[in-house]
């Protein structure tokens, strides 16, 4: 789609900023679920940018590349939507 090796090189910064934005979801579903359980902006703000600022999952997206990210995101959502009860 791109038509060469050098614009593949330059535009594969894109699946990154992909992942960070699932890997951003996935943090908000976060704190939703912990602002419910805690009652406490702060601590479920800090837990879940505990989270999203693990040198892990900074390391796993910007370095690496890697996009399993965006899976992440779809089964917490899925499993947080099955507890609650959330039918879409």
């Amino acid at each position: 789609m791109c038509g060469s090796i050098d614009e593949i090189q330059l535009n594969i910064k894109c699946l990154k900023y992909i992942t960070y934005i699932f890997e951003l979801g996935s943090t908000i579903i976060l704190f939703y679920v912990l602002n419910n359980k805690f009652k406490n902006y702060y601590k479920s703000l800090f837990y879940s940018l505990f989270y999203f600022l693990n040198i892990a999952v900074l390391y796993n997206s910007a370095i690496w590349g890697q996009v399993d990210g965006n899976m992440t995101f779809f089964v917490f959502s899925s499993i947080i939507a099955a507890y609650y009860n959330k039918n879409y």
